[in-house]
């Protein structure tokens, strides 16, 4: 299947998804399958471990989708990123961030689900949740880089994530795959796909 911003993976792709494996913050095996079968679930792809554009998100998407509103509608959220679980327990603690959070250092799991593309492009539309302009994030990605070290990779530079809701019987029912840096899913359309009522702007 060729890239497509918002095609729902076929059989194949989620067949192939679910047997492959991420990882946790201790770099034990985790089936993916068992991320996404059994209850609704919200999953994040971001790009790698240093992108302040993904940490704009996902600080902005903690600031309206707290645990208890998820726990409230039944739904389970989690992220995954390209770089190296040694960098989970560290990306969490900067950003307080109360989900989730597992590594697929080579991908494997993007590629299955048709987040193929690699760019650095920006686009050209700042999004809602972009905090502090591109040198902001330029820095902060910098700052993020000297804060965790470079003893292991913090994932691909040029790869793009996106975000799925899967149903309770682990069938994707909508997904957005990210076309350049700042793409991520407005946060209105990611809730309402996963049946959450959302205040914000």
């Amino acid at each position: 299947m060729s890239f497509s911003p918002s095609e729902l993976p076929t059989k194949a792709q989620l067949d192939a998804a679910k047997h492959l494996s991420v990882q946790d913050e201790r770099g034990d095996e985790v089936p993916f399958a068992s991320l996404v079968d059994g209850q609704k679930v919200v999953v994040i792809f971001i790009r790698h471990f240093f992108c302040g554009l993904c940490m704009d998100y996902l600080s902005f998407l903690s600031a309206h989708l707290s645990p208890a509103l998820l726990a409230e509608h039944s739904t389970k959220l989690v992220v995954i990123g390209c770089g190296s679980p040694s960098f989970i327990t560290p990306y969490r603690t900067r950003l307080e961030f109360p989900f989730d959070v597992y590594a697929d250092p080579d991908k494997k799991v993007y590629h299955a689900l048709g987040m193929t593309r690699r760019t650095l492009e920006m686009g050209d539309k700042a999004p809602e949740y972009l905090k502090s302009g591109m040198l902001g994030n330029v820095f902060g990605s910098i700052m993020s880089a000297l804060r965790f070290g470079r003893v292991a990779s913090p994932g691909d530079m040029k790869q793009v994530g996106g975000e799925f809701v899967f149903d309770k019987a682990g069938e994707p029912v909508w997904c957005h795959r990210m076309e350049h840096t700042r793409d991520h899913a407005p946060l209105r359309e990611l809730m309402d796909a996963a049946g959450i009522p959302y205040s914000g702007p």
